[in-house]
């Protein structure tokens, strides 16, 4: 089986994360079918996978580096052998287009992830979507709004939320977040991707510390909207209330999930927002915005609360309840929790995936037909 991918490991994102659980898998499938599997990644290094322990005896890595042409290259050698691809993003789901009509390529499926599919695609694009065999969308609101936007509505496909990594994350337990009542808040700065909410918190922010509130925001993240943000809170006095920590390693950005006494996110464009998840994971309450693929993460009033973008109010309001009301807090913490290790779990993403995917993709396959395999 061959796997194509954007990025899997340079960096740290909701992308990224959700090819890394797909390579996971795939790697558990490879060992008990003793089956080859080649994952091919655009811009990943072979450095990068060094420094995550996965047991890969019937899988190979290549890395393209950033090279296209090699990636086409790669991807054409391997398809010959492979027939089926599984493609981590739509900017490859041409590649699967064309090897399907060269009859290169048996079946290859696409995965969906957000904001980059939230509107009509090219031509090419649309084409690549139609005459793949199964779409993967993390967010029944992606699959709903890449037929419709697309004239797709005839094809089906299959939601896997992404999900968490396996076993109790390590964090650094030296770190500490800044302030009492810490508030954190996780993202890319960046003017590229404007509705992350880091400037609508920062007004709530405000708003509560008029009233008497004793909190602390902290802002992990980085890019070049971050001065802009930066310059907002001095403006309005804060700088002794908000904390910009940039970049944060993986350990230290998992003491900052277990330090927090909520997180919050009120974007009105992720696809998922796999942020929530890793503050689930340390049963901590979750505010976001009422928009995109987060309802389908936060259960208003049960894990978290959700608000509309702009809602300053209500963005205040729900941060001054959780403050005012630890127990229930803490309530919607632990069901949060409970969330993670059972819908959001390794194990019942390994399962969807198999079933879903990885089977109706090998199911009557030329290799399988032909071959026996």
């Amino acid at each position: 089986m061959l796997f194509l991918s954007i990025e899997t490991y340079f960096s740290h994102g909701g992308v990224q994360v959700f090819m890394r659980r797909i390579r996971e898998v795939l790697a558990l499938y490879s060992n008990e079918t003793n089956e080859l599997v080649v994952h091919l990644s655009l811009y990943d290094w072979n450095e990068d996978l060094s420094k995550h322990n996965i047991d890969v005896k019937n899988t190979i890595f290549c890395c393209a580096k950033g090279g296209r042409l090699v990636f086409m290259c790669k991807a054409f050698l391997h398809a010959w052998h492979h027939r089926v691809a599984i493609i981590g993003h739509i900017n490859q789901a041409p590649v699967g287009l064309i090897l399907k009509k060269l009859r290169i390529l048996d079946k290859y499926a696409v995965v969906l992830h957000g904001n980059e599919v939230w509107k009509r695609l090219p031509l090419i694009k649309r084409v690549s979507l139609r005459c793949a065999d199964i779409l993967i969308a993390t967010t029944d609101y992606t699959l709903e709004i890449v037929l419709a936007r697309n004239n797709l509505l005839s094809k089906s496909g299959v939601v896997i939320p992404i999900c968490v990594e396996k076993g109790r994350p390590r964090y650094d337990p030296c770190f500490r977040l800044a302030g009492n009542f810490k508030i954190l808040s996780v993202g890319r700065m960046v003017v590229s991707e404007p509705g992350k909410g880091f400037d609508k918190l920062i007004d709530a922010i405000s708003k509560l510390l008029t009233r008497g509130y004793n909190l602390h925001l902290n802002l992990v993240g980085d890019g070049d909207d971050r001065i802009k943000l930066e310059e907002k809170v001095h403006k309005m006095g804060l700088f002794n209330n908000v904390t910009f920590w940039g970049f944060l390693s993986k350990d230290k950005l998992n003491a900052a999930y277990r330090d927090c006494d909520i997180f919050a996110l009120p974007s009105r464009q992720e696809g998922f927002g796999i942020t929530f998840l890793e503050a689930m994971q340390w049963a901590r309450p979750c505010i976001g915005g009422k928009h995109g693929g987060i309802p389908e993460v936060i259960v208003d009033g049960e894990t978290g609360f959700l608000v509309e973008y702009n809602r300053i109010d209500k963005l205040a309001d729900s941060i001054a309840f959780l403050y005012r009301n630890s127990g229930i807090a803490k309530k919607m913490g632990l069901k949060g929790q409970d969330l993670v290790f059972g819908k959001f779990s390794f194990s019942t993403f390994k399962a969807e995936f198999i079933e879903n995917v990885i089977n109706p993709l090998k199911h009557n396959s030329y290799r399988e037909t032909k071959h026996g395999n």
